[in-house]
């Protein structure tokens, strides 16, 4: 095991951290393939770890897994962070179902992230639990959501644009924005082919230029209903100018799989970004790309330089 406490990481921007493996849900899109048996980090490692970076003043930790909410010492590992680390911004990304025990729900919101993103695959209830393949997961996420707003934690729903949802990414937006009126934001992410979403991909695969007139369509009911969108992952090209400047840039994140992986800084593995047949386009430096699984299953040639 690696000795997490050594010395201080000196850290910008954003870490994405795994606290756990663990999911009550088994989505066919996962990356991460929590359905493979892992053994978690114990609470004294990640405090461990913690202890190595709530120094630092310009850092994001986005806390994932797995569902981190299904660890044991959850509310006591966000309490640390808070408590020990207030200078650092704590994201959240949850499926949002424990929420929907609003005890649990209330000792979270006395430690609350800045947001909670939760991810839900259609406003069709069937198509959500068809890919979380846990019947009843979309009720449980949209009270789950309705418990974080009633302790006025900021959520940010989104969806993963994926075959089975495309055409509804608009219907998704109109949900949000009439379900939950309290969000002022959505999230429209584009999809790694990795884990369980590269063994489900026949199923689950679009190739962007088909999503991208129903993710426009999406945009504009954000803007209909005041909310703040971002598209993640989408090359500039593939989208209509007026649209582009609602595709997020490319942030540059420290993964941690498993926060005691020593790899803290310098070039890892880069899943996504441009492409060499991207040469030439204006906005080379400025668009995000997108995923290079998703370079790999489709090739290159819905791409459109963009030239000056």
């Amino acid at each position: 095991m690696h000795d997490c406490s050594s010395q201080q990481l000196e850290l910008k921007g954003s870490i994405y951290c795994g606290l756990g493996f663990s999911c009550d849900n088994d989505c066919i899109l996962c990356v991460a393939n929590v359905s493979e048996k892992h053994e978690n980090m114990s609470t004294s490692d990640m405090i461990a770890y913690f202890d190595r970076i709530i120094e630092n003043e310009e850092l994001t930790i986005q806390l994932s897994g797995g569902e981190p909410t299904l660890r044991n010492d959850f509310l006591y590992l966000i309490e640390y962070l808070s408590v020990k680390g207030p200078k650092i911004t704590k994201v959240l990304l949850s499926n949002g179902r424990r929420f929907s025990n609003m005890d649990f729900t209330a000792k979270v919101a006395a430690f609350p992230p800045v947001c909670v993103l939760v991810p839900i695959h259609s406003c069709e209830p069937g198509i959500h639990d068809m890919i979380t393949r846990r019947p009843g997961s979309f009720n449980e996420t949209v009270l789950g959501i309705r418990n974080m707003l009633e302790y006025k934690m900021i959520v940010i729903p989104k969806i993963i644009v994926n075959k089975l949802n495309y055409k509804l990414v608009p219907e998704f937006v109109e949900f949000v924005a009439q379900t939950f009126p309290e969000c002022r934001a959505v999230g429209i992410d584009t999809m790694d082919l990795l884990g369980s979403a590269g063994a489900n991909k026949e199923a689950l695969k679009v190739k962007h230029t088909e999503s991208a007139p129903y993710i426009q369509k999406a945009i504009d009911v954000s803007l209909k209903y005041g909310l703040h969108v971002s598209v993640i992952y989408m090359p500039f090209c593939l989208l209509e100018e007026k649209y582009r400047k609602f595709i997020s840039p490319d942030q540059s994140i420290v993964m941690y799989k498993d926060p005691r992986d020593e790899r803290v800084e310098g070039n890892l593995t880069k899943e996504r970004g441009t492409v060499d047949a991207c040469g030439g386009c204006k906005y080379l430096g400025e668009c995000p790309g997108t995923w290079y699984s998703y370079f790999k299953e489709f090739g290159y040639d819905e791409l459109r330089p963009i030239l000056q």
